[in-house]
């Protein structure tokens, strides 16, 4: 999945349930997303898409974000949902 902006984060979690037949993913790790940072040249906090997939687990569509690879100052000082590392 390649994604980062709310918008994209949400079309590609219902287009993997949709292909899936899902109705919940158990698990999304954030490495598995074209994160800043990493291939990027530009390292940019996760705040907004993690704010974004927290909304999406809220509603039932994840059960579990994981994150790894990351840096301190992609992480910063954002409310984290609970987080698999």
């Amino acid at each position: 999945m390649e994604a980062l902006t709310p918008v994209e984060l949400r079309r590609a979690v219902q287009d993997d349930l949709d292909q899936l037949g899902l109705d919940v993913l158990d698990v999304l790790d954030v490495v598995t997303l074209r994160m800043p940072g990493l291939g990027e040249a530009e390292e940019r906090s996760l705040a907004e898409p993690f704010a974004a997939l927290a909304q999406l687990q809220q509603e039932g569509l994840l059960r579990h974000l994981g994150v790894s690879h990351v840096t301190p100052a992609q992480v910063g000082c954002w409310p984290v949902p609970p987080t698999c590392c």
